[in-house]
């Protein structure tokens, strides 16, 4: 073979390859919706699946609820792997979250797939106490995060201490661990 015709098909090779992984990165994270959302209007009807109405009733969200997040979402985020778009919307100090049926912004009406609270709680630790609470490398608030299952975030500058989950004893469960070992460390 002469070089040229290596060098195309490495170059042929090289594209795929590329190509196929822009593709997986694709596949692998949902797309986020940029810049301003606009509110739905309020004639937009909206429709709850009966899977939707099932965890509704499970985990306490108001279809009243849903109708605000479905028509004024403040996050959305498209899963195009799935058909689904999750909105959510900051209420009372929690996060509830919608999925419907993709796309976004519906054409006709807005179909609830599902729908699930991410309790916050919300605390404040001594900034000197942040490096004892994170751990070398993360590993205790890691290990914090497992044992509890809600996620915990710490703003560096300032001390406050954010823990979710999807339910208030767990976020607060958390939040009281996080700031014993503030105290010890």
């Amino acid at each position: 073979m002469d070089v040229p015709v290596i060098a195309l098909a490495l170059g042929a090779l090289l594209l795929v390859v590329v190509a196929g992984l822009l593709l997986r990165g694709l596949r692998r994270r949902p797309s986020r919706a940029r810049g301003r959302i606009d509110a739905l209007p309020s004639t937009t009807p909206v429709r709850l699946t009966t899977h939707a109405r099932e965890r509704m009733a499970q985990r306490g969200v108001l279809e009243r609820d849903v109708a605000l997040v479905a028509r004024a979402p403040h996050r959305v985020e498209v899963d195009a792997e799935e058909g689904s778009v999750r909105l959510e919307r900051d209420l009372d100090g929690d996060v509830l979250k919608v999925w419907v049926v993709a796309p976004w912004p519906p054409a006709a009406e807005v179909v609830v797939k599902s729908t699930a609270w991410q309790r916050v709680a919300i605390g404040r630790i001594p900034r000197h106490a942040i490096g004892a609470v994170v751990g070398p490398r993360g590993v205790t608030i890691q290990a914090l995060e497992r044992s509890t299952g809600a996620r915990i975030a710490i703003d560096r500058s300032t001390g406050v201490v954010r823990a979710t989950a999807g339910d208030r004893r767990t976020a607060e469960d958390a939040l009281r661990q996080v700031e014993s070992v503030a105290r010890r460390g």
